[in-house]
């Protein structure tokens, strides 16, 4: 499985962002020296193909059994050669098959000095058996066209990319559109500035807003790397989904619109304040009147943002991991120039848990030198981590399906799980800690307890699992994700409580109030709602 900057990449590259894509493949390539996919990605954004002939043989350096890199080079240097010996005019590879066509009769008289040479070089003769030295066989020309996209000569490939992204642009603004959602939970989407931002740069939509495909890329699907899922020996029956569905209550009108999608919300209760983020930065607001109070301008993608349970920090990624004062909206210290995929704050705010990649979780302490830092080796990239409300344990959901709980004393592993299906992208803790719940990327919710033991499985969304939240008296359960609704569940039967129907895109936060009679949601459309709950 591709890990999460590089399918960050990937879009970046097939929506048009070439540089972007460049920056991040490098990093990867360097970090990651034996990443096929990386190298053929970095070839692909390369802006002529002489760059590409150079990145493509510094990747045989490190991978010279590679068929991929291999048949590219072979593709690369049949475009440059010819290019060079015939006036930049590509002759035609040689056909596989040879015809039985017999030879062209000698000319009447010598020809006088040949004209230059034409755009499709004559067919040799069936019975020749010399091939120019540059020439690649057609068979294999066109099998590596095929299975790489590359980009065809002829105009018919300019319209087939131009309808291609009128399809995809007339799909991400069709109401309802699931293409958003499909790519935010690793990549989220390339937002415009929040309200009075500091003003930056215009760019074009990145890949997880308004993603446009195009088949003019270099790699293959089969040079991405796969895994393989071990499904849990314990496995509890799951809760079907009930076949009738609480009437779904009317959303108001928004209380608070920023006019860019809101990928992460967190808050605290203690300091009744909630942080959202963009890509661009993080906006604080009074949690009961929605009331602005302060900008942190933080560029990050994806933003991931944790508070302090009193209120008084916040730390945030992006270039650098920070620690905010919130009071001042000053920055007290850097944490980590490390790219980091998730953070949480512990309970009693003394720690944070940053995950980098590599496949590193370190937890450092929020004064620097009062605690001494723990490493917890992971062994793959995390996509969210969660502190147990005493503070003991440490859950991590990992890019390879697991999804691991630390002793935070013994540092030692109390116990893995791999869910059946699909892997679990969020995490978060009932509020006595007797729960543990997983956002799964097929739309499940699993539960396990203090042990590890699978409790139950909550179905209703569908898709990819973007924010979870326990009520405060742990009763209760909501989920958000890819399908835009808003799902509430009783813990005592596993029934579905609640559908709430009214976001057009996937909702990132969720949070209730601290007396369970509503909830608050953030979402990709840039609204901050209440909603009321059924009792």
């Amino acid at each position: 499985m591709p890990s999460e900057r590089l399918i960050r990449a990937i879009e970046l590259a097939r929506s048009g962002h070439k540089a972007a894509a460049r920056e991040i493949l490098e990093e990867i390539v360097r970090a990651e020296p034996t990443n096929e996919a990386a190298w053929l990605w970095l070839a692909d954004t390369q802006p002529n193909d002489e760059t590409r002939l150079q990145i493509l043989r510094e990747a045989q350096k490190h991978l010279p059994r590679s068929a991929n890199i291999t048949k590219a080079l072979a593709i690369i240097s049949a475009r440059i050669e010819p290019s060079s010996s015939a006036g930049g005019i590509p002759p035609r590879a040689a056909p596989s098959r040879r015809e039985s066509t017999p030879p062209p009769p000698p000319p009447a008289a010598p020809r006088p000095t040949p004209a230059p040479t034409p755009a499709v070089a004559p067919e040799p003769p069936s019975g020749s058996s010399v091939r120019q030295d540059h020439e690649v066989p057609a068979s294999e020309v066109d099998a590596l066209r095929r299975v790489s996209r590359l980009r065809g000569r002829p105009a018919w490939g300019v319209i087939l990319v131009l309808v291609v992204a009128i399809l995809g642009v007339a799909l991400w603004f069709w109401p309802g559109s699931p293409v958003p959602g499909w790519v935010a939970v690793l990549f989220p989407a390339a937002t415009p500035a929040l309200e009075n931002p500091p003003p930056a740069e215009p760019t074009g939509p990145l890949a997880t807003t308004e993603v446009v495909l195009t088949e003019d890329v270099l790699p293959t699907e089969e040079s991405m790397p796969t895994e393989e899922i071990i499904p849990q020996d314990t496995v509890a029956a799951e809760t079907p989904v009930p076949p009738t569905v609480t009437p779904e209550p009317t959303a108001g009108p928004p209380q608070l619109a920023l006019g860019a999608p809101i990928l992460a919300l967190d808050g605290s209760n203690r300091a009744n304040l909630i942080a959202v983020a963009t890509q661009t930065g993080v906006g604080l607001f009074d949690a009961t009147t929605l009331a602005r109070v302060r900008y942190l301008e933080n560029p990050a993608n994806p933003p991931r943002l944790a508070f302090s349970p009193d209120g008084r920090w916040l730390v945030t990624n992006g270039a650098a991991t920070r620690l905010w004062n919130v009071e001042s909206g000053e920055v007290s210290r850097t944490l980590s120039t490390a790219p980091v995929t998730a953070l949480a704050f512990s309970p009693d705010g003394q720690q944070i848990a940053l995950a980098e990649t590599g496949g590193q979780v370190r937890v450092v302490p929020r004064e620097e030198n009062s605690l001494p830092t723990v490493t917890l080796p992971a062994g793959s990239n995390v996509f969210a981590l969660a502190f147990s409300p005493d503070g003991n344990r440490l859950a991590a959901a990992l890019e390879d399906g697991r999804t691991l709980v630390w002793n935070l004393s013994t540092r030692t592993v109390l116990f893995t799980r791999i869910p059946e299906t699909g892997r679990t992208l969020r995490l978060a803790y009932s509020p006595r800690g007797e729960i543990l719940a997983g956002g799964n990327e097929d739309g499940g919710i699993w539960l396990w307890d203090g042990e590890g033991n699978q409790m139950n499985v909550l179905r209703g969304p569908s898709g990819m699992i973007f924010a979870l939240a326990f009520a405060p008296d742990g009763k209760r359960l909501a989920a958000s994700g890819e399908d835009p609704a808003v799902y509430v569940w009783t813990l005592s039967d596993g029934q579905l409580q609640q559908r709430l129907e009214g976001p057009t895109r996937p909702v990132h936060g969720l949070r209730f109030t601290p007396d369970g009679a509503q909830l608050l949601t953030a979402d990709e459309e840039g609204l901050v709602r209440f909603w009321a709950l059924n009792p």
